[in-house]
């Protein structure tokens, strides 16, 4: 797993990640592959009682099973929007399940190099999540930020539905994941959690926001 955090492409890195979180995450789990990588030989054959297989539920099952079959990422399966949706800020703290349902209700958008994806003052539409490649934000002309993997914006027009604050532009090809303003709003329905971590975590960005301009 290692190799592929450090080396893999997008995918393979997100679904190692997805591994990782969920072994450290299962203390029985976690324990009977100490048990197998112990030095002591005798330790490895007689401490576990039953196979490996015994100790995964059903989720770790599904992210070992998880395939991919297209490197560039537009074409994602659930699985992928999943591994893509744990590193998101805004989700991150989510369980497995519930991301599962987000990650059903979301589409990926391939983009190319200097794609508008949308103009200051357009009606706002939904959230955008970068899946890969780079996408820069400009206000009047003016660079603001470079919004890179894993990161998102258009979020606050989920909460108070105002025209767009920026331009987006898309700075290389790479893949969006778009959550539309009718599918955020029946998520937060059904999943009110989903609501409250996206508010927290936008909370918490306009007060570093508000300590930077006091500094300055």
């Amino acid at each position: 797993m290692i190799p592929n955090i450090l080396h893999g492409i997008q995918s393979e890195k997100a679904k190692s990640l997805e591994l990782l979180i969920q072994l450290y995450s299962n203390p029985v789990l976690n324990q009977a592959i100490k048990e197998i990588f112990s030095e002591d030989r005798e330790t490895q054959i007689s401490s576990l009682s039953k196979p490996i297989e015994s100790y995964l539920d059903s989720w770790l099952t599904q992210v070992i099973c998880a395939s991919f079959t297209n490197k560039a990422g537009i074409s994602m399966d659930k699985m992928q929007k999943v591994f893509v949706l744990r590193q998101v800020e805004l989700f991150k703290q989510l369980p497995a399940e519930i991301l599962l349902i987000i990650a059903e209700e979301i589409e990926a958008i391939g983009m190319i190099a200097e794609q508008t994806i949308f103009l200051e003052n357009d009606v706002s539409n939904g959230l955008y999540i970068v899946a890969s490649g780079k996408v820069q934000l400009f206000r009047k002309n003016k660079l603001l930020s470079e919004i890179k993997e894993n990161g998102f914006f258009g979020e606050i027009s989920l909460i108070d539905h105002e025209p767009r604050a920026a331009t987006a532009i898309a700075k290389t090809e790479g893949t969006l994941l778009f959550i539309n303003q009718a599918t955020f709003n029946r998520l937060i329905h059904d999943l009110p959690q989903v609501l409250l971590a996206i508010t927290q975590v936008i909370l918490r960005y306009l007060r570093i926001s508000l300590a930077k301009e006091k500094l300055e």
